[in-house]
């Protein structure tokens, strides 16, 4: 329940608000609004929250693909090569004027087919890479991505990459949907889970009955 309504009347409306909130304000990020509502010393505290808070969302995130890249070497040449695909697809319909469909359907096949190319051609970076551990190399390199992506106008990379990976996501799901509806196999989920650590508190108990909630 609270993934699904969740994001839709928390995280929905935080990101929508955001967007109509710089639109009607020539553009100005978040962090750059506020001071006009809480002063010259608020904005700046404020953008610094912003930086750290942001920090910490990356350094998260590298720190799993990296994980990912060091467990899983043939997830390098799939991975990476998104990047390449999403920059030509950006190039062919904002620079060029080439209509969606052929980038849509090339780039899926392309991003298809990396995956093919990557389970044959795993990468293993050497152990140590310029005196740092392959897990730290990929972090580096992911922040310096990170930054350059940041940097970069949005239809050259960041627009084109979401594109192109939710189609990919569509076409997976379409595939599962489809695979488990031909199959049609047979799927247990107990609408109860009794399998539970001992000691565990139960809902009621945590949110209405225990003097920890009352007070």
């Amino acid at each position: 329940m609270w993934v699904t309504l969740g994001t839709v009347f928390f995280a929905g409306v935080h990101d929508f608000g955001a967007l109509w909130a710089s639109v009607r304000n020539r553009g100005q990020s978040m962090g750059m609004l506020s001071g006009s509502y809480i002063g010259r010393r608020g904005r700046n505290l404020f953008l610094v929250v912003i930086f750290l808070l942001l920090l910490m969302v990356n350094a998260a995130f590298a720190v799993v693909i990296a994980n990912l890249l060091v467990s899983t070497p043939t997830s390098v040449i799939p991975v990476w090569g998104a990047i390449l695909v999403a920059l030509v697809i950006g190039q062919l319909i904002y620079r060029w004027k080439v209509g969606l469909l052929w980038p849509s359907i090339g780039g899926v096949i392309v991003l298809y087919a990396l995956v093919l190319v990557g389970n044959s051609y795993p990468v293993v970076l050497p152990d140590p890479v310029l005196g740092m551990s392959p897990r730290s190399a990929w972090i580096v390199l992911l922040f310096l991505y990170a930054g350059i992506a940041s940097i970069l106008p949005v239809w050259v990379l960041l627009q084109p990459r979401d594109y192109i990976n939710g189609l990919q996501l569509f076409v997976g799901l379409g595939i599962l949907y489809l695979a488990v509806l031909l199959a049609s196999p047979t799927i247990v989920a107990l609408a109860f889970n009794d399998a539970l650590p001992e000691g565990t508190p139960s809902i009621a108990l945590t949110t209405v009955g225990s003097p920890a909630s009352c007070r």
